[in-house]
């Protein structure tokens, strides 16, 4: 537009020496006028750039900062992904591997051949037993009100106290079968896992509380209930004189077989063997990469690894770019 203008001064030039005068003045204002537009629009064009460099930087610094996490972000991120598609068979397995382990921790801390000084021996036969009780426990829970887990929290509390079923006594088993059947019933609308637990705690110790509903049956029942806990324990028949206790519930067992809740949970606890049974193999595998995922950050005494520290440096030189190049920015918006 700058350009024209100059022409058109000169187009219209008139006789009157004034007024071409006057009018060539206006185009040479006009096109000095132009050039230092031009040359403003220019530089203002490369500061523009400038800071649309600086703009694009900041963004990437920003990308550099969330991308130095990411490595180890995505690594989690993948497995958690692929924990979540057989979260299910894995817990089961997860949680038969912690009951093992709880289970024969308890019977070896009772065993007479760990006071005998023979803890390979402890081991061995609470190992073994615990591998046999545990199948035992689900196929039981399909006569109650319980879950095969439900059975499992009941008998590992008794371990605690030095109590354990006999899988060969069918006396103990009704009996557990009646414990259990109350339990689900005085504990309902609780979190179950947590009261039945208590529960049997405070049975085992001989107290009584107002909240602890079982105890306080079996004492109104049994009025003498602490002295005798003491002579089953010493016996070896505590389960099967609880249950004896409790035999009201033993002729319900065919009522309660008949429930949709022992139903459902039949069903839960055939849904959770099934499933750790598919899962074993799969799980191996998997606890195996996490060891190695794991290995990658943290060494075996707990410290971080040359590259965890790299990924803590790629951070905070990300961060501080960014410091720097906001400070720019800022100024640059200012200007």
């Amino acid at each position: 537009m700058i350009g024209n203008t100059s022409r058109l001064s000169i187009e219209i030039a008139v006789d009157e020496k004034g007024a071409v005068t006057a009018l060539r003045r206006v185009g040479t204002a006009s096109e000095k006028a132009g050039v230092k537009g031009k040359a403003g629009f220019a530089g203002m064009g490369r500061e523009v750039d400038k800071l649309n460099g600086k703009v694009r930087a900041y963004t990437l610094s920003f990308k550099n900062l969330a991308g130095a996490g990411m490595g180890f972000m995505a690594v989690r991120t993948v497995f958690s992904k692929v924990t979540d598609e057989v979260k299910i068979g894995l817990k089961a397995v997860e949680d038969y591997r912690l009951s093992m382990a709880t289970m024969t921790g308890f019977m070896i801390t009772n065993s007479r051949k760990l006071q005998q000084g023979d803890l390979a021996g402890a081991y061995r036969d609470a190992n073994t037993y615990a591998g046999k009780l545990i199948p035992k426990l689900e196929v039981i829970a399909a006569q109650t009100l319980g879950t095969g887990k439900d059975l499992q929290a009941i008998t590992e509390t008794m371990m605690m106290h030095g109590v354990v079923l006999d899988i060969n006594n069918q006396k103990e088993i009704n009996g557990l079968k009646n414990i259990t059947n109350v339990l689900k019933m005085v504990t309902a609308g609780q979190n179950q896992d947590i009261q039945m637990r208590q529960e049997i705690n405070s049975l085992m110790t001989g107290q009584l509380r107002m909240q602890d509903r079982l105890p306080t049956l079996l004492h109104a029942i049994d009025p003498a209930l602490k002295e005798h806990l003491l002579l089953w324990k010493q016996q070896g028949t505590t389960i099967e004189h609880v249950g004896a206790l409790l035999a009201g519930f033993d002729p319900a067992t065919k009522l309660v077989e008949q429930t949709w809740t022992s139903i459902g949970t039949t069903m839960e606890t055939i849904n959770t063997k099934v499933l750790r049974g598919g899962m074993q193999p799969i799980f191996a595998d998997l606890t195996d990469k996490a060891r190695e995922i794991n290995s990658l950050f943290m060494d075996k005494d707990g410290h971080l690894t040359e590259f965890s520290y790299e990924i803590q440096d790629n951070m905070h030189d990300a961060w501080d770019y960014s410091k720097h190049l906001g400070a720019e920015l800022e100024s640059g918006l200012r200007s």
